[in-house]
């Protein structure tokens, strides 16, 4: 009966083992799919910065600001873009959309855009380190400088 008990013991412990290796193993691999996942939206996004118009128009009065509904809709639409995975293309079209459904013709130029992109990646958990990749991988100072007016906003 004894060593029942023990023979018992030991394949519990073994059993116990076993399952938490495995559920360490899932949780590491849902880690590193969620990293990729992450790493690959922030490759569209890089990408679709980079195909923002050169030059941003300064703010004017045309441009809608910190709050209003198309900002608030392209910083939903960046961290949806992240949790996603969207390619650079869908994004782009997605942003276009946004724009027409506010009334926004030339967003590419407008500075609340790249501030509200650089808000949503703040907002979508975007570490400051993998942010610091994504703005190096930028040439266009004034686009930085705008997207780093959204992103440390916060």
């Amino acid at each position: 009966m004894k060593l029942k008990q023990n023979l018992f013991l030991v394949l519990a412990m073994a059993l116990s083992f076993s399952l938490s290796q495995c559920i360490i193993l899932e949780t590491i691999s849902g880690v590193s799919t969620s990293l990729n996942s992450v790493s690959t939206g922030l490759g569209s996004i890089s990408d679709s910065l980079k195909s923002i118009s050169g030059s941003l128009t300064s703010s004017s009065g045309g441009d809608d600001k910190k709050g209003s509904h198309y900002y608030n809709d392209v910083k939903s639409l960046t961290m949806i873009a992240l949790n996603d995975s969207l390619d650079s293309k869908t994004y782009l079209r997605e942003l276009g959309n946004v724009a027409r459904s506010h009334g926004i013709v030339d967003w590419r130029s407008m500075p609340s855009t790249v501030e509200a992109i650089g808000e949503g990646l703040k907002e979508a958990g975007v570490s400051n380190s993998d942010y610091q990749m994504l703005r190096n991988s930028l040439t266009n100072t004034k686009i930085v400088a705008v997207l780093d007016s959204g992103y440390f906003a916060m």
